[in-house]
């Protein structure tokens, strides 16, 4: 009977290959992402998706597929940011405090990153601190400015946590979302 047994695994399957994926459907769409033409993203923004929008606001601020135009990326950021989406948010907030496709604002920077940190995007809470420490479109307030950096560090945002050790706060002193 000990014999049998390992003659039985041997004939057996170890583990069954899991059966191939079927193949998508002739008229389904292309995988999302800024690689595909601006005429196909287009039309899906058109129809309100959402990445779609955020992708073309990438592919006109890049000037990959399309010539570089600064205000037709705000225009799409804007759009999507709008609906909700907090990279676009993030993206004017960078905007507005650079001045890249409209006038400089740090205050309406500022309103724009507190719309993405509020909304849990740790690069907003990163740029948030940075207004509050120098005073950028807001009053300084440090407090304020380490509220945001231990909020951003708290999602793992490496330059929060350079900015709190850079203050004499150890990186375990992160809080969360204000």
């Amino acid at each position: 009977m000990n014999r049998l047994v390992p003659a039985l695994l041997a004939l057996s399957p170890i583990a069954a290959a899991p059966p191939p994926a079927p193949p998508a459907p002739a008229d389904a769409p292309a995988p999302l992402s800024a690689a595909l033409p601006v005429e196909q993203l287009t039309a899906r923004a058109e129809a309100g998706d959402a990445a779609a929008t955020f992708y073309l606001g990438v592919k006109y601020a890049d000037g990959v597929g399309v010539p570089r135009d600064q205000e037709a990326a705000l225009r799409w950021f804007r759009a999507v940011a709008e609906r909700g989406h907090v990279g676009a948010m993030l993206n004017i907030g960078n905007r507005y405090y650079a001045g890249n496709g409209t006038a400089k604002d740090r205050a309406e920077a500022v309103r724009w990153f507190q719309r993405a940190a509020k909304a849990g995007n740790p690069g907003a809470m990163y740029n948030l601190a940075v207004a509050y420490a120098g005073g950028q479109g807001v009053d300084r307030d440090e407090a304020e400015a380490v509220t945001w950096f231990r909020a951003a560090a708290a999602k793992g945002n490496a330059r929060a946590k350079a900015a709190l050790e850079n203050r004499g706060l150890a990186e375990t002193d992160v809080g969360t979302v204000p």
